[in-house]
Formats: structure tokens, sequence, C-alpha cells
């Protein structure tokens, strides 16, 4: 719904999809790439499960060796408590599977879904279970390459799906000035499968190579954590993102217990903080809207502002489970949240209400964890960030929702990015990009003053007209802090996706200084045909390319003379 997927497009590509998995009952791409989708993330949660089990002083034996000789029941029993995050938990790690949406099948349970769930499993008990500890890059790159192999070229074309060479995403982080140093806080607001995540742990982790850092284990972890953030819309990304942060730390992953892997399955640019200023129900004026394919679920804004958003989110899911009354929740919320206002409490009997129902009707389960997800973009940027980087979604208005669209309008409007009048907005056939919002959004949002934002972005927003001239205002609003554009990278021709010819640049933005032209413009140029490959380094592409350093500054036509008139000196 809001994450922007081309579904008519890429309809066209259902049949291929079903020829891949032998599939001949249906060609409905939604559900064939759903079960796909829940292949991948039941292989991703094993391998997290068994980095953590080789942990020095784990407390789980090997969790693919144990489950082929497992009876029926067992197994089904086994995998279910996967699935609620028991295992990861037993690890201290809080949030691995918060937001999950790819369980399903322990409760679909059949014959037929438990010899696919063996087989799978026998298959995986064949490989060396410590390959993920031993080469952590290794693993990381195969999990790139085994979604290439399930989910065919032309269909992740056509949704979208382009993973970001690790080559372009340390060019960013060049660029920003990022150095690694734990005490820097940087976030991707799009972070996708983890790529700049990953490779800002590692730059954290050079630093444990120094004698001090060495001895501090614990306290770097905890520096990372607390400093390397991302956030996503799409669950699959999520977990996958989640588990290349574990892989990322290797063996320091040891020193996680009682903290969450800082990955949230959130909206970025409509934050609830954002949902403050709707138009709300009179009957909730004192709440803040969280929006779901179940409507709004309304938190106060009371709990909100003490941050025990985490605490009632908890206290839902232990009541429900419990099949506690709303009385009874209410009774056991007041102690622990102490809350004053007695419209909050009216508020919280409603949201509980609500999800019992979800429950009683078989559509719970996630709730409670997709509500407190959704608020971490408001409390993980209590302290701002340094750096944004990233590779915001390339979405066209059109192909957005009527509601996201709708939801989003006033926040085009805001920043100065929203040109068009009328029907033609209302009915999103403007082609402005969502990527364009993103990055104003997140630099009013995330970072400090005096901070960075590096991102990777469609070269036509330095051209075209409509939302790329707001975007080319480089200020927040008529009155907000301006944006200093500090350097553009032109990357067009070389091409960095996999088959895809889009128009790549990147660019780099500092909050609160106004930008002064000539601005920094460096185009890349091929030294020779050839493709750029997406598993080359850094250096190698710079070997293979040339740079041409330009100035530019923003384009005014020139007069043309009058007929009969002396021609105008060319400037």
């Amino acid at each position: 719904i809001v994450d922007g997927h081309e579904l008519v497009k890429a309809q066209q590509d259902a049949n291929a999809l079903a020829r891949l998995y032998h599939v001949t009952e249906s060609t409905d791409l939604k559900p064939l790439l759903f079960a796909v989708h829940t292949y991948y993330a039941l292989l991703m949660k094993l391998l997290a499960a068994e980095l953590l089990s080789l942990q020095h002083g784990a407390l789980m034996a090997s969790v693919v060796e144990q489950l082929p000789a497992l009876p029926g029941e067992q197994l089904r029993g086994r995998l279910g408590e996967l699935e609620k995050g028991s295992w990861f938990e037993s690890q201290g790690i809080r949030n691995f599977l918060e937001g999950d949406f790819f369980g399903w099948y322990v409760g679909a349970w059949n014959a037929d879904i438990e010899e696919a769930v063996r087989s799978f499993a026998r298959a995986l008990a064949e490989y060396e279970p410590a390959t993920a500890t031993l080469n952590p890059e290794a693993t990381r790159d195969l999990l790139k390459k085994l979604y290439q192999y399930l989910v065919p070229r032309e269909l992740r074309h056509d949704l979208g799906e382009y993973y970001t060479p690790d080559w372009l995403a340390e060019l960013v982080l060049n660029d920003v000035g990022y150095t690694g140093h734990p005490t820097e806080r940087l976030l991707d607001p799009a972070c996708g499968s983890g790529t700049f995540l990953v490779l800002a742990i590692h730059r954290a982790l050079d630093v444990k190579d120094s004698l001090a850092w060495r001895t501090r284990e614990r306290e770097l972890v905890a520096q990372i954590l607390e400093n390397v953030v991302g956030f996503d819309l799409n669950p699959l990304a999520v977990i996958a993102a989640r588990t290349n942060y574990l892989l990322a730390l290797g063996s320091l992953a040891r020193h996680l217990a009682g903290k969450d892997i800082p990955v949230y399955l959130c909206d970025s640019i409509l934050t609830p903080q954002t949902q403050r200023t709707r138009k709300r129900p009179i009957e909730h004026q004192k709440d803040i809207p969280v929006p779901s394919a179940q409507k709004e679920f309304w938190v106060p804004e009371e709990l909100v502002d003490k941050g025990q958003v985490d605490v009632l989110c908890r206290l839902l899911e232990q009541c429900v489970a419990g099949n506690y009354q709303t009385g009874e929740f209410l009774s056991l919320g007041q102690r622990e949240l102490r809350w004053e206002e007695p419209l909050t409490g009216r508020s919280l009997g409603e949201l509980y209400d609500k999800v019992r129902q979800l429950e009683a009707e078989g559509r719970n389960g996630l709730w409670a964890r997709i509500i407190k997800n959704a608020f971490a973009p408001v409390f993980r940027a209590i302290s701002p960030f340094d750096y944004v980087v990233g590779n915001p979604p390339w979405v066209n208005w059109e192909s957005l929702s009527d509601d996201y669209r709708e939801a989003t309008k006033e926040l085009w409007q805001k920043y100065g990015l929203f040109s068009h009048k009328g029907l033609r907005a209302r009915l999103g056939t403007a082609k402005d990009d969502i990527s364009i919002l993103l990055t104003y959004a997140a630099m009013d949002s995330y970072l400090k003053s005096g901070g960075k934002l590096g991102f990777v972005i469609t070269q036509t927003v330095f051209k075209t007209k409509g939302g790329g001239e707001g975007f080319r205002r480089f200020r927040l609003g008529e009155e907000g802090p301006h944006l200093k554009v500090l350097s553009a990278q032109d990357l067009v021709e070389l091409q960095p996706f996999e088959g895809a010819s889009n128009r790549t640049a990147t660019i780099v933005l500092k909050k609160g200084e106004p930008t002064e032209y000539p601005v920094s413009y460096t185009v890349w140029q091929k030294a020779k045909p050839g493709r750029i490959g997406v598993d080359l380094s850094l250096e190698t592409v710079k070997e293979r390319t040339r740079k041409t350093s330009l100035w530019a500054r923003p384009w005014t036509k020139l007069r043309l003379p009058l007929r009969g008139s002396r021609p105008a000196r060319r400037p």
C-alpha cells in the first residue's frame, strides 16, 4: 500500500515467476511473491539463529541441525517459537522479529508445508554453520545473490527492487565525511537490506583494533547500536537488514544481550510526529494516529510525550495473550503508565478493545509491535543525527496509493515542493519522485544543524520542472533552515544498478547554510567500454573510470536576438 510497488506493471511477470517454481494453478502475482518472500525470510531467520548459537556463552544449540529429525508437531512447535522471536529473546535480542509478516506458514501447517520445511532444513544443515561467523561478508553476499535467483530479474526491476552496490554506498559515505567514529550518529531512513548500515558498522569496528577499544568491546557495541540506525517500510527488507546487522557485528554479537537491533519497520516520512498536525476527530484530539490496514490505531499523546510507547505495547501484548478484560488492562496500565488525562484512559480502552477484536478474528499477532516500530522515528531522533545517508525509493507520485498521496500532500506543500494544483495533483498524474520528499523530510526531522545528508538520487531532480524546481530551492519551506549543496556526482553513464538504465546521481547537502553557486559537479565516465559490475570495489571502479570536475549553477534562458538586430554576445 505504501511502498509504491507498481504491481500493475509487475503483474506481467507473474507467469515467469510461476514457471520458475512449477506453479500451474495460479498466476496471481501477490500470493506467489509472498510465498517466495516467506521462504527467503525463513532462511534469514535460521541464519541469524545459527550465528547467535555460535557466539561465546550462547545458551542455544544449533537450530538447523535439530530441525530435520523432529516429529511433525515438534517441528511445528519449534518453528512457532522461532517465529514468536523466543529463540532470539533467549539471547537478549528483543526485536529481531518485531513486525514480521512471514510466520503465517505455522498457522497454515499441513503435510505439504511440513515436508517443504523439513527438506529445506536438511539442505541448510549440510552447510558449515560457522561460515556466518568466520566470513560474514560472504554470507551477506550469499543473501544478495540468493534473492536474485529466487525472483526473476524482470520482476525485480518492475518492482523497483535494486541492491545498492557497496562501492556506491562507500562513495556516499566518503563524500559526507563519515569516519566511523562510534560516537557519530548515522541514519539510513530507507535502509533496504542494510548496505549503508553494514558499511558504517565496518568503519566503526575498525577502531576496535586500537588497544583502548579492544578492551571495551561491550561499550563499542553499545555505541554502534545507539548511533547506527535504519528505518524501512518493507517488512522483508527489515528482516534482511537486521540479519545483515548481526552479520556485520560478527563475534561481537555476543554483547547484544538486552538490546534492540536498531532497524525499525516504520515510515520515515509520515512519522507519528507529523500526524500531530493532521485534522483529527473530536474524540481523538489528544491522540496520535498510527495508520494501518485496519485504519488508525489511536495512541494517547500523553504517553508518547512521556516516552512510554514501549511499555504500552508490552502491556497490550501481555494482556491480549492473557485474555484480560478491558477493565483489568486499564487497571494494570494505570499502575505502570500513571496517566493523568481522563481522555488517555478512554483512548487506551478503545485501543485495547480493537486489538482484542483483531485477536478474536485471528488477525492479531503483530499490531502492538507495529505500533511500537511506528514511533521509532520519534524516539530515535530525540538526539538528531550527524549524518543521514541512503538510497531513497525512486517512486513516482502517480504510483503511490490515493491514501498515501493525500496523507503526504501537506508535507509537499510545507517544504515548497508541491507545485501542482487542482485535479492534476489530486489524481496523482504528477511525475514528481518520492525521493525528493524523503530528502527534505529527513533533513527536517532527523539531521542536526550543521549535519550532512548524502543520498543516491535520480539525476533528473537537477533538471526537471515541478517538484524538481521545488527541490532546487534548497530550503525547508519559506522560513526554515537553508540547505547547502556541497557536491553532486553524475553517474548516469556508469549505470550502477544491475540491468537498469536509471539516471543515477548522488548529492551531499549541509543543513543550516545557504547554497552558494556555482557548486561542485563531477561527471563519471567509463575509461573504456564494458559494464561497471555491482560487485566491484570503489578503488576498482575509480581505476576503470575517469572523472571530469565541473561547476553547476541554475540555468536561465538566453534571450534570442530580435530579427535584424545584432546577435547577442555569448556569455
